[in-house]
């Protein structure tokens, strides 16, 4: 579905993954945090973030407490991509969970992040 979402905003889904990380963040962050919180190489990160800063949405900045590294963060024009992505998408998804109830919500979320930090241990060994 993450696929098929990103394609009609004209994205590819690690592009659209990355924004969205992205935007978690006030500041820049260095491209290897990036990397690690995307489970990708740093490749694949710098790839991505040099199409996203062609379209206008990522800028590298310096990073201020290391004057050898840069930092990716968001232009105005991808924070406003961003905005633009997610309420149509909020839309989409919560019918997903009509039906539930506030406790099943939670325990459906710590079951997920379970789920989650159980394929990440897989593909770290």
């Amino acid at each position: 579905m993450q696929e098929r979402w990103a394609e009609s905003q004209g994205l590819s889904e690690g592009r659209l993954q990355l924004l969205l990380k992205l935007s978690l963040f006030s500041e820049g962050v260095s491209l290897g945090h990036l990397a690690e919180l995307q489970n990708v190489s740093p490749r694949n990160i710098t790839g991505l973030v040099d199409g996203l800063e062609e379209a206008g949405l990522v800028e590298r900045v310096p990073d201020p407490g290391d004057r050898r590294s840069i930092q990716a963060r968001l232009t105005a024009a991808g924070r406003a991509r961003v905005d633009s992505i997610r309420q149509p998408a909020l839309k989409l998804q919560s019918p997903l969970t009509d039906g539930f109830t506030r406790e099943e919500l939670v325990q459906l979320r710590h079951l997920a992040l379970k789920l989650l930090a159980n394929a990440q241990s897989l593909t770290m060994d």
